[in-house]
């Protein structure tokens, strides 16, 4: 983590993703590209998430004799309350290769993480499409996907912890709706979810449930809907299509990193977010494929 986090300081501080490839790799590259775009239209407008190499308070290798492999591990700075605790996964891809960042996900405020197991002992990295779980990781970012387009008239919602999933009030309908009114009559504002193609990643747990990171892409588009009105740009989405203003609206791509915990076969406990990270990845007019 040290040399992982050297290399981003030295990235972050160039603008560069070349420098970042050493040490970092998808979905955690393309989450960095865009602010780096940004930063350089407006100095004061991009925004970098930190990846601190200390202190690392948890760490979960994976139990394997052969390569590909990866580890999970906790940085949390308990003296500094300010400051984010983060999920991450490292993954070497052969023996002599750089181990390189994957995920990077903001834990929630006063998250509690399932037992794992002890460093020494490590933990089993299942398949996406494991039998081992009470859903496999793939069906569990299908499900996820349809409550978030769908919210509570999704056949899914009962699995989900929703009453206390921070992420879903920010991506699902309700939010939505919010997001419609505060553009009034004149713009229309849609969302479109879906899990998109990043590796899934699952370690046990101690209680042989499953802690899971994956990757979706919300896709918001902003049109108007009156003859010769248009759309004003934001800084970032200036950055990325040069455009200030649009009369047929803009399309608008963000990747959300996101750890759940998913509890064993025969558990009645409902699958909880344990933290997320939400970015955006890219930003195009309307018709503008």
């Amino acid at each position: 983590m040290a040399r992982v986090a050297k290399q981003i300081v030295a990235a972050d501080g160039e603008l560069s993703v070349d420098t970042l490839d050493p040490r970092v790799t998808e979905p955690t590259l393309s989450a960095r590209r865009v602010p780096y775009l940004v930063t350089r239209a407006d100095p004061d407008a991009g925004a970098l998430l930190p990846i601190p190499a200390t202190p690392i308070r948890l760490v979960v290798p994976q139990q394997t004799a052969t390569w590909p492999r990866s580890v999970f591990g906790i940085i949390q700075d308990e003296q500094d309350l300010e400051a984010p605790s983060l999920a991450v996964v490292v993954r070497q891809e052969t023996p002599r290769s750089n181990y390189k960042l994957t995920y990077a996900v903001v834990l929630n405020p006063q998250v509690q993480l399932p037992d794992l197991p002890s460093a020494t002992l490590g933990a089993a990295k299942l398949r996406a499409d494991s039998k081992l779980t009470r859903i496999s990781p793939t069906q569990l970012l299908l499900h996820y996907v349809d409550v978030v387009n769908d919210g509570l008239d999704s056949p899914f919602a009962g699995e989900f912890a929703l009453a206390t999933d921070t992420l879903h009030s920010q991506m699902g309908p309700e939010a939505l709706a919010l997001r419609q009114e505060s553009f009034g009559e004149t713009v229309g504002v849609t969302w479109k979810t879906e899990a998109i193609d990043r590796e899934i990643v699952a370690f046990s747990t101690a209680d042989a449930g499953a802690i899971v990171l994956g990757t979706l892409r919300q896709t918001e588009r902003v049109a108007p809907l009156q003859s010769g009105a248009a759309v004003n740009s934001s800084i970032a989405i200036r950055a990325l299509t040069k455009l200030s203003q649009s009369t047929v609206g803009f399309d608008v791509d963000s990747d959300v990193q996101i750890l759940w915990y998913l509890p064993a076969v025969g558990s009645e406990e409902s699958i909880r977010v344990l933290g997320y990270a939400y970015n955006l990845v890219a930003a195009r007019e309307v018709g503008n494929e």
